[in-house]
């Protein structure tokens, strides 16, 4: 199977929300903001990027929204039942879903290519080696 064929489900902790991504990601990162931190009680988070078209999320989802440095909106998404936070989008970026590497049910496919959030990077974490890094979110390609 090619990448462009790629099919890769996942779920979160206790089966309530499945999802299946297809395809490959816009971009791979390994995100240490404060949210990503709190949110997931480690470090950094690993997030694929999709478009919108190559993700189908199935079961309902809770959204918690705040605003992030760039003035917009982020979406956080998590299954209301177990917790598990699992998807995230933001205003800034629209038309993009960001889908959280754990919550896959193998993401050995997708490395992330950089860091960002830099500035948040915990003392005991550990960057990616060798990949660019950024103090906090680069500018986006339109």
């Amino acid at each position: 199977m090619s990448a462009s064929q790629r099919k890769v489900s996942g779920s979160c902790q206790c089966g309530a929300i499945t999802f299946e991504v297809r395809g490959e990601p816009s971009m791979v990162i390994q995100c240490h903001c404060l949210n990503c931190q709190k949110s997931s009680g480690t470090g950094h988070v690993p997030i694929a990027v999709f478009p919108d078209s190559q993700v189908d999320i199935r079961g309902r989802t809770k959204t918690y929204n705040y605003l992030a440095d760039s003035g917009g909106t982020v979406s956080s998404l998590f299954c209301p039942e177990c917790g598990s936070s699992m998807f995230g989008s933001t205003t800034s970026i629209p038309g993009v879903t960001a889908v959280r590497l754990g919550a896959m049910d193998d993401s050995s496919a997708f490395q992330p290519q950089m860091d960002v959030y830099m500035k948040r990077l915990r003392n005991w974490d550990t960057p990616i080696a060798g990949a660019p890094a950024f103090e906090a979110m680069p500018p986006m390609p339109q």
